[in-house]
């Protein structure tokens, strides 16, 4: 069995998250942490949604946001995020069905 520490993603990230501007100024002016999501619909789990290195799709979801009235004035934030141990649905179905194994076995 690998250590657990061969399954940590050491890879930094640059990633982008659609929101209010009103939301990018408590976060990057007063550090404010974010909230994560946690309506029944969200894609994978509670938790704060970002794009991989896309900073347009970003700002289409923001704009998505805005047509439902969630967002006054569209905003995107960026950062650079650290992945540590994470199920990476980027990668081929080999490696994620190796990678979903070993993490079950830890």
């Amino acid at each position: 069995m690998p250590s657990p520490l061969a399954l940590l993603d050491h890879r930094v990230i640059v990633a982008f998250h659609g929101c209010d501007q009103a939301t990018a100024d408590r976060v990057l002016v007063t550090g404010e942490p974010m909230k994560p999501s946690s309506n029944q619909w969200d894609w994978l789990a509670e938790g704060i949604y970002f794009w991989n290195q896309d900073p347009e799709r970003a700002w289409a979801f923001a704009e998505e946001q805005h047509a439902r009235g969630k967002v006054e004035k569209l905003s995107v934030i960026g950062a650079f995020i650290h992945l540590g141990r994470c199920f990476d649905l980027t990668r081929s179905a080999a490696k994620t069905s190796s990678f979903a194994t070993s993490t079950a076995r830890c």
